[in-house]
């Protein structure tokens, strides 16, 4: 008895299956099947017209195989996407090219293989640790992502039709970084910096905000009056707009900031390298200590040595809340800007021994205002945990 649905070839390209005609072809790697009816006649005279469109280019829109390089795709990738779309190109996807580079560079990206996207993997991981291996494989699927989807020509016909070699890998297990100051470590590395390095460093660690968001302030986002800088949505990694909160040290550096003393649109990242190994505390950390971990820092002190609740150390940081009911509940527990403010300004009493970076008049209206605040009683946090 025959398999009905056995594909059963009448000429070249013409197939029968079951009752049903097909037109059935593979062209660039790509599986074209069209199905044209159960009538033989009609179905003979629509391939032969699938035939005469195919002579014409029209059919397939079969094109001819664009020789283009791996480091081509890869500039076109950088100025016309990550430059425009992404706050962190100069961080990331740069850094990362340029290693991906060194692999695939001359290739074309048409022969470029899961194989070869493998032997990669395999290469890096000899190299780096498994997250830089995680976050380079993802940039080149983004890459080829962006040349299927997005990469056209000025008729707006696609420039590349091949497939995505860095698509459907598993990524591999990443350790978990627990890294943050002590209280000692942050002695001695302000004690290791310029004055502009330690505001720089302490507005990190009295605000939470990341290094973009303190490069990008703009001053007449400064609102000293009410003790807080407003970010916008361009200048946060989660794309919304939120207030951060100062206390008397933010606010101390802020003002210089404000009135144009101040500059802190520039990136620290090789004279905070120089000291945090001058310092000691990069040894102490086992040679693992990156800026962002000052993030995790005031995390770490708020929770440790503050008191203060998850819920308001998440709302600091701007984390978006991403479980649902969380999310439902959060609607109708809004934490007020006066909260963030009490919460941060723990941190004036925890810092009032080391603000010895700031000008002299900020640094004795910070331990004013700590004393003050050290001798007040404040309930809410007690009322919060019970």
């Amino acid at each position: 008895m025959e398999n009905k649905y056995k594909w059963i070839r009448i000429t070249d390209n013409f197939f029968r299956r079951g009752k049903s005609y097909y037109y059935y072809a593979q062209t660039n790697g790509r599986r074209i099947s069209k199905a044209l009816g159960t009538n033989q006649k009609v179905a003979f005279a629509a391939y032969n017209k699938i035939c005469g469109e195919i002579a014409e280019n029209r059919f397939l829109k079969v094109k001819k195989v664009q020789k283009i390089s791996f480091e081509v795709l890869a500039d076109l990738y950088l100025e016309l996407y990550a430059k425009k779309k992404k706050k962190s190109w100069e961080a990331c996807d740069e850094v990362y090219i340029k290693k991906l580079k060194t692999f695939f560079g001359k290739m074309n990206i048409e022969t470029i293989s899961r194989r070869h996207v493998a032997e990669y993997a395999e290469k890096r991981r000899g190299e780096v640790g498994p997250c830089s291996v995680n976050r380079e494989r993802s940039c080149l699927r983004k890459i080829f992502n962006w040349a299927l989807y997005d990469w056209q020509d000025e008729n707006g016909n696609p420039n590349y039709e091949g497939k995505n070699p860095a698509s459907r890998f598993e990524r591999l297990e990443e350790p978990e970084r627990e890294k943050f100051l002590t209280k000692g470590q942050l002695i001695n590395l302000l004690g290791k910096c310029s004055d502009k390095l330690s505001k720089f460093i302490l507005l990190a660690v009295n605000t939470g905000m990341r290094k973009g968001e303190i490069r990008s302030i703009k001053r007449e986002n400064i609102n000293l009056d009410k003790s807080f800088v407003y970010l916008e949505g361009e200048q946060t990694k989660n794309g919304k707009s939120r207030k951060a909160p100062l206390n008397e040290i933010a606010i101390a550096i802020m003002k210089e900031v404000k009135d144009g003393c101040l500059n802190l649109d520039y990136n620290p990242r090789k004279v905070f390298e120089a000291a945090l190994a001058e310092s000691g505390v990069l040894a102490a950390q086992d040679g693992d200590f990156h800026w962002h971990d000052l993030r995790h820092s005031f995390a770490s002190f708020l929770g440790n040595s503050c008191s203060v609740p998850i819920e308001t150390i998440s709302k600091l940081l701007g984390h978006s809340t991403m479980d649902r009911r969380l999310k439902i509940t959060e609607r109708y527990t809004h934490i007020e800007l006066d909260t963030l403010l009490e919460a941060v300004r723990r941190l004036d009493v925890f810092f009032a021994d080391i603000v010895g970076g700031l000008r002299p008049n900020s640094a004795t209206k910070v331990r004013q205002m700590a004393n003050k605040r050290k001798s007040a009683k404040t309930d809410y946090f007690i009322s919060c945990s019970n």
